[in-house]
C-alpha cells in the first residue's frame, strides 16, 4: 500500500502511478520523493550517453547480460514480473523483454537522463524515478535485479531488505557487483563507488537480509590477468577517466567476447568461477524481515 504525496490517495495497484491523480510520486514513512534529485552523488549523469551507444557492442556488457538472461530462465520459473532496481539506459530490460515478451516488466532510476533514455528505448515497460533506499511495493514482484548498483550505494543492506520487502513470497532477487577489493583503481573511485566486494560480503549481507544464496559464480574470469594489469598501470598512472574502460578496439572487443563465450558455456554447465571482475549471484526470499 502507498499514499500519493500530491492528493493524498491511497494506492494498492502493482505498478506506481496514482488512480486518481496519476502522480508517481510516493510517500513512505513520511519520506518525500520531491528532493530525490539531492539523493543522486552516487552516479555521474554524464555516463548515461556513453553507455547508451557502447552497451549493445561491449563484450563486457553483452556478457553481463546473457548471463543475466540465462540464470532467469535455469531458475526463475512461472516468471511473471520482474522489476529492475537502477535499471540506467534499460539495456538489460531490453534484453530481458526480448527474451521474455510475457513478462511484465518495471524499470526504477534516480536520474532523469537515465530514465529519459530507457523509456524512449522501451515504451512498453513501466518506469519511475525512486530512490531504491524507498521502495514502495510490498510484496509485487517474482524477481527483483540490481545490476551494478549496490556497489554506487553507501549502506547497501537498506537496499537489499527493501527489495526483500518488495518480492513475493519466496521470489528471487538477482545481483552483479564488482568484485575483489584489490582490484580497485582510480577507475573505481570516478565512477562513485563505494567499495568492491568479495564472496563472502554479498554473501553474507544477502543471508543477513533474508535471503538464501541459490547460485553465486564470478565472471569475467579468464579475462582477469589483463584486468589486473589494466588496473594496476591506471593506479600508477592515475588514470580517472572512467570512460576509458568502455572504448576498446574492434578486434580485441570480439576477441574478449569469444573468451566470455566459453566463460559462459562452462557456468551453464556448473562450474562456479571463485575469482573474476564481477561477481554474478541469485537468491530466493526465504524469511520474512520486519523493516
Amino acid at each position: 500500500m502507498r499514499k500519493c504525496i500530491s492528493c493524498g490517495s491511497s494506492n494498492s495497484s502493482k505498478f506506481p502511478h496514482c488512480y486518481l491523480c496519476g502522480l508517481v510520486l510516493v510517500k513512505i514513512d513520511s519520506v518525500k520523493f520531491t528532493d530525490v534529485d539531492q539523493l543522486c552523488a552516487g552516479f555521474k549523469d554524464e555516463f548515461y550517453e556513453d553507455y547508451a551507444h557502447i552497451e549493445k557492442n561491449h563484450f563486457w556488457f553483452r556478457t553481463r547480460a546473457k548471463l543475466i538472461t540465462w540464470i532467469l530462465e535455469k531458475y526463475c520459473h512461472q516468471l511473471e514480473s520482474l522489476f529492475e532496481v537502477g535499471c540506467g539506459t534499460g539495456y538489460i530490460l531490453g534484453e530481458i523483454a526480448r527474451e521474455f515478451p510475457d513478462v511484465k516488466l518495471c524499470g526504477s532510476e534516480i536520474h532523469d537522463s537515465a530514465l529519459k533514455l530507457s523509456s524512449s528505448r522501451l515504451p512498453e515497460v513501466e518506469f519511475m524515478k525512486m530512490d531504491c533506499k524507498f521502495i514502495p511495493y510490498v510484496e509485487a514482484f517474482d524477481v527483483i535485479g540490481a545490476f551494478d548498483v549496490l556497489e554506487h550505494i553507501s549502506d547497501d543492506s537498506i537496499v537489499l531488505r527493501q527489495m526483500h520487502k518488495a518480492l513475493k513470497k519466496y521470489g528471487h532477487i538477482i545481483l552483479t557487483v564488482p568484485q575483489h577489493e584489490w582490484l580497485w583503481s582510480n577507475s573505481d573511485a570516478y565512477s562513485c563507488h563505494m567499495r568492491r566486494y568479495s564472496s563472502k560480503s554479498i554473501h553474507s549481507k544477502l543471508q543477513e537480509a533474508g535471503f538464501n544464496v541459490i547460485r553465486s559464480t564470478s565472471f569475467i574470469s579468464i579475462l582477469l590477468p589483463l584486468l589486473w594489469v589494466s588496473r594496476f598501470m591506471k593506479n600508477k598512472y592515475r588514470e580517472t577517466n572512467k570512460t576509458v574502460e568502455l572504448y576498446i578496439p574492434p578486434f580485441f572487443n570480439a576477441l574478449f567476447f569469444m573468451f566470455s563465450k566459453v566463460e559462459l558455456a562452462l557456468i551453464k554447465v556448473g562450474i562456479n568461477f571463485p575469482a573474476g571482475g564481477s561477481r554474478l549471484v541469485i537468491a530466493r526470499k526465504i524469511n520474512e524481515y520486519s523493516i
